[in-house]
């Protein structure tokens, strides 16, 4: 494998397409199914995998049940766990669609005359999708402004947070975020124009009164709909502006974007970064959480629980923080929040009086530290996570006789996979539901 990723960092171009990417159909991507031109889709992009075949620790023959073919499925089956974004990041050719015809379905921007337009996108393979999948993107202006519109069927799911708005110059991508898919717009703006930011997708052009007769020219990939993956990550180049030690190995970040992206990272989420170290680059932070958490807990915090138990270890702390922001920003708040933050010494211990501070000014918030190594003079709880220390967090009115009797509680757990495994059976040992809990993990 050390052999391959050398090749596949070294190799100018792995892909043999010179990093283009376009819409790949069905009978295209049949047509490489030769042991000397193996082509296989994998959650939607395709990739040319005949440079790997010599390094795949199955041999060729395995690594042919796939060729020509959507081999996800076949994949779960049997390397669910390996990181094939990266492995093969750059032998991406495309995005696989199930017509030939969708480079000119997607692009009616280069011969409309028309003062508004629509984008209409190919069809997919991402059948179970097709509830909130958008039919098309169009566009509109004023004598000051451009919008773009996107069809979603079901505009609540979707968030100001979930658009990502880049523009370099001319070139402007969007990536609207629904539910675990993406649909991407990517294209050449006819006139120069700056972000407005707002959810509406609002772009104020420079040219004030100027007439646009098209939106612009679509590029390889726009109006792409289809599972998000990691692999589709896009890199911003940031600025560090501040600096704040919060433990003897914990630091906080302030980071600014580039002046003309528009990004904001939804609550349980966690931004990817990359640090170059001589010459190479290393990725930190790099845990997802999908957006399954907004949808099928946050919103009904106010609502559906009596008490919300956070369970952190060690940084585990930090998309905890932005569910106690939340809810400290509701108007009616019905629901009691119990932090257990566990730690190894009180020096460990992560805006220890931050949180104490905001728990003596809002009664619905409380905070205990738990210790697995205190020193002497350390009078709070000890040890690790158990069923008694669980259970000592349940607010009495959700107890009988010690055990738990309803369904009012809601429990969100980060920490390292030991952490969270341990904490979930023990949740699972008291009674708690699998719609009881949430795991901030992979």
């Amino acid at each position: 494998m050390i052999d391959w990723m050398r090749w596949h960092r070294n190799n100018p171009d792995p892909s043999g397409r010179g990093g283009r990417l376009g819409n790949i159909s069905m009978e295209e991507l049949m047509d490489h199914n030769k042991e000397d031109d193996v082509w296989m889709a994998l959650n939607g992009r395709v990739y040319n995998v005949t440079p790997y075949m010599e390094y795949h620790p199955g041999g060729v023959e395995e690594l042919m049940k796939g060729a020509g073919t959507d081999a996800t499925d076949l994949f779960n089956q049997v390397h669910k766990w390996v990181n094939y974004e990266t492995m093969l990041k750059r032998c991406c050719v495309g995005f696989l669609t199930s017509t030939s015809t969708t480079s000119a379905a997607a692009n009616p921007h280069r011969s409309s005359s028309n003062p508004t337009g629509e984008i209409k996108i190919a069809s997919t393979n991402f059948s179970s999708s097709s509830l909130y999948s958008p039919s098309q993107y169009s566009w509109c202006q004023k004598s000051d402004t451009v919008i773009i519109s996107v069809t979603t069927h079901n505009a609540r799911i979707v968030k100001s947070h979930h658009i990502i708005i880049d523009k370099n110059g001319l070139n402007v991508i969007m990536h609207i975020i629904i539910n675990d898919y993406v649909f991407i717009i990517d294209i050449i703006i006819l006139s120069p124009t700056s972000v407005v930011d707002d959810v509406d997708v609002i772009f104020k052009k420079v040219n004030v009164g100027r007439c646009w007769s098209v939106l612009g020219t679509s590029n390889d990939g726009d109006a792409w709909w289809g599972p998000f993956n990691v692999a589709d990550l896009r890199y911003r180049k940031c600025k560090i502006v501040g600096k704040i030690q919060l433990t003897h190995d914990t630091n906080m970040f302030t980071i600014e974007l580039p002046r003309d992206t528009r990004f904001l990272v939804p609550i349980g989420c966690h931004a990817f970064i990359q640090l170059v170290v001589d010459d190479d680059e290393i990725e930190v932070s790099c845990t997802y959480t999908g957006l399954n958490f907004e949808l099928t807990y946050l919103q009904k915090l106010a609502t559906k629980y009596d008490q919300v138990i956070l369970l952190a270890a060690g940084t585990g702390l930090t998309p905890m923080i932005g569910v106690v922001r939340h809810y400290h920003r509701l108007v009616v708040r019905n629901t009691t929040m119990h932090l257990l933050s566990f730690n190894k010494t009180e020096r460990d211990i992560i805006l220890r009086d931050e949180l104490g501070s905001f728990a003596r000014k809002n009664k619905w918030f409380t905070v205990s530290h738990i210790l697995s190594s205190p020193s002497d003079n350390w009078n709070g709880q000890t040890g690790r996570i158990t069923k008694d220390i669980i259970m000592s967090a349940i607010k009495k009115d959700n107890l009988v006789g010690g055990e738990l009797t309803n369904n009012q509680c809601l429990f969100c757990i980060c920490g390292s996979k030991a952490f969270s495994n341990t904490a979930e059976g023990l949740l699972k040992e008291v009674g708690i539901t699998d719609d009881q809990m949430y795991v901030f993990a992979d």
